[in-house]
């Protein structure tokens, strides 16, 4: 059986923050993450693996 790590970095993404006084604005911070954009890389990466050969036990997500 072999087994094989990929990692699939979390791209920012931006995030709309509200201001006391004025509308909104549209804001980035390497704090927050682009979901749809993660979402769309894990399914690549996921289907490559598939293709491989490979069978995909688990996601792990690293934080740090």
């Amino acid at each position: 059986m072999k087994y094989r790590s990929v990692f699939v970095h979390a791209p920012s993404g931006p995030m709309k923050k509200r201001g006391l006084l004025s509308g909104s604005e549209l804001k980035t911070s390497p704090h927050w993450t682009d979901a749809t954009s993660l979402a769309e890389q894990t399914t690549i990466a996921c289907n490559q693996l598939a293709d491989e050969g490979y069978e995909v036990v688990t996601i792990t997500e690293i934080t740090g």
